[in-house]
């Protein structure tokens, strides 16, 4: 399953109703814009932990030239036979990172709304709720968000040879080290082959290169649908999405903080090591198609970071957090919208 192919469930029962749709996320690197717009200082985002192009260690990644997009966000919700009340809609939206930079750029609100505000949690996961006190029936309303989005490439590190695996975690990066949804490591053949495999490996830096070279050389990708990492490791092939959670589960192994990053339509991995001074840096991976470590040479629209988020409206954890519709009463259909738009619109 790619990010773009999201399964929500839809839950009918007596004047209650959660319901969601599937989703397909077009590619994202067909329109990249001329000029950023002005940023709109009442919008900004709170920048994520990570390297910066300023950063003095040659341990650091470094970034490209930056492209940039419009990305649409929203949801048209359409009432039912009869009247809907007390809607609440959640839907991810795109969040800044290191190499990306997001800024609303438009937002088109019904009157009748509530409140609408924007979430952010744990993980770096950026929400933005909206609540409805109610829809008649046949009612359409639509909530419309138009992002600017900068994006850049991720450069190699000149110097790897002093990175480490960090010796303390701080608590916010223990969700890193353990399982998730559909990326298990408590496998005994698993642990072994990373056994194997890192024993001849001086530095941190080979040990994780390693686990990248033995998923290029054993595993095949196929367009089958995510199932989990072992089955991926038992069946020495996978789609996208569980190649990357072998790779995330490899590297927590050996306790190295890693997660699965959900871009447009597609996924990849990031691990984390520390210099010698202890500061932390987050290094792609590319498993699937253009196959890169340590570097991201085709940036893309970052949706989320991490594979093992919580919410408040789901139960458990959630490898990709996905659009979400409560109300009571009538059962209204819903519509979610994630386009990518040509310059000039």
């Amino acid at each position: 399953m790619t990010t773009n192919q999201l399964i929500l469930c839809c839950a009918l029962m007596s004047f209650a109703m959660s319901l969601g749709t599937a989703s397909t996320m077009p590619s994202l690197n067909a329109h990249p814009l001329s000029a950023k717009p002005q940023d709109d200082s009442a919008t900004a985002e709170k920048k994520q932990s990570g390297a910066t192009a300023t950063d003095a260690s040659e341990c650091s990644p470094t970034f490209g030239d930056p492209i940039y997009f419009r990305w649409k966000a929203g949801v048209k919700i359409k009432g039912g036979n009869q009247a809907c009340q007390n809607l609440i809609v959640t839907i991810p939206v795109p969040n800044d990172w290191p190499e990306q930079e997001v800024t609303v750029y438009e937002q088109n609100i019904p009157l009748q709304s509530r409140e609408y505000k924007f979430r952010d949690l744990p993980g770096g996961l950026r929400q933005m709720i909206a609540t409805l006190p109610f829809i008649r029936a046949n009612q359409e309303i639509e909530y419309e968000m138009i992002y600017a989005i900068r994006v850049t490439p991720i450069l190699r590190p000149k110097e790897t040879a002093s990175l480490a695996i960090p010796k303390r975690v701080v608590h916010e990066m223990k969700m890193y080290l353990d399982a998730s949804p559909n990326i298990d490591f408590r496998n005994s053949k698993l642990r072994n082959l990373v056994k194997e495999i890192t024993a001849d490996k001086e530095t941190a830096w080979e040990q994780v290169q390693s686990f990248y070279q033995w998923i290029c050389d054993n595993i095949e990708a196929t367009e089958d649908l995510s199932t989990n990492s072992i089955n991926c490791f038992n069946d020495r092939k996978g789609g996208p999405e569980d190649i990357v959670g072998l790779f995330v589960g490899m590297c927590r192994i050996k306790k190295i903080p890693a997660r699965t990053v959900w871009a447009d339509g597609s996924q990849y991995a990031e691990f984390y090591l520390e210099d010698g001074d202890g500061n932390g840096y987050w290094y792609p991976v590319v498993l699937t198609g253009l196959q890169e470590f340590g570097s991201l040479s085709e940036p893309r629209i970052i949706q989320q970071k991490g594979d093992n988020l919580r919410v408040p409206e789901k139960k458990g954890d959630q490898q990709l957090v996905v659009e979400f519709v409560h109300g009571e009463g009538g059962a209204p259909s819903v519509e979610f919208i994630r386009e990518l738009l040509p310059n000039g619109n």
